[in-house]
């Protein structure tokens, strides 16, 4: 068994395998759970996703963790995620610590197995290997977290990524795994569930503030959702801006 991860580049090899994974016919299941299907067998969409998901990893080092990524599988495609933040200015902290300072959140904005995949013990390995990735990685300066949200509904992402090492956050332990008032309030809410926005006032209406983030328009619409949360610091190299 070899479970290799590259970073997507503006390459051949990169566009042939978004091009094999976004394909219905092969991967019925995740496509439709990626955007309804509206990413798969659209060229155009998989050439812009090489132009800038690609962009960024011909100007980066292979070893940073905000990247977006290929994961192969004895050399056939299996998957790619992408490792990126939750908004600038970010909406998601980690404010766990007990000291008075806070740690920055990555957040995988996407994650697509093929559907061959998508469950027995290659799916484990595959979620383990991602784990010792996102551990592993080079981090920018003071990055202690990366989250993950998704649809209630989605086939596998809650258990890829519990099965990485990825706790699932609850009402219950929102406090003791990323702090309070870690969630920006006009991009989630969590009661005993969690909820995303879906919809925010007009633009033209005036932004709400909220102590310790930035002001934001109020959200008036939202959706269940789901999220974990991946500790990144175990045997981590920290990069600074100017070492990039």
């Amino acid at each position: 068994m070899s479970i290799t991860i590259k970073p997507i580049k503006t390459d051949t090899e990169s566009k042939y395998a978004l091009s094999a994974l976004l394909n219905s016919r092969s991967n019925p299941i995740s496509c439709q759970a990626y955007g309804g299907g509206a990413h798969c067998d659209n060229e155009a969409r998989t050439g812009k996703k090489v132009e800038l998901w690609g962009g960024r990893g011909d100007k980066a080092q292979d070893n940073e963790c905000k990247l977006a990524f290929i994961v192969f599988y004895n050399k056939e495609i299996a998957a790619f995620f992408n490792i990126g933040v939750p908004g600038t200015p970010s909406t998601v902290k980690d404010k766990s610590s007990q000291s008075n300072t806070y740690g920055e959140v990555y957040e995988s904005s996407g994650l697509f197995l093929a559907d061959k995949y998508i469950e027995g013990n290659i799916f484990q390995e595959i979620a383990a290997r991602v784990k010792e990735h996102v551990q592993k990685c080079s981090a920018d300066t003071s990055f202690t977290k990366l989250i993950a949200t998704f649809s209630t509904e989605h086939p596998y992402q809650e258990n890829f990524w519990i099965s990485s090492g990825a706790v699932k956050i609850t009402g219950d332990n929102l406090l003791k795994t990323l702090g309070n008032n870690s969630l920006h309030p006009e991009r989630f809410k969590i009661e005993e569930d969690l909820y995303e926005c879906n919809k925010w006032d007009d633009p033209e209406s005036q932004k709400i503030s909220h102590e310790g983030w930035h002001d934001s328009h109020q959200c008036i619409g939202w959706t269940a959702k789901e999220m974990v949360a991946l500790n990144v610091l175990e045997n981590h190299i920290y990069v600074s801006d100017g070492e990039l």
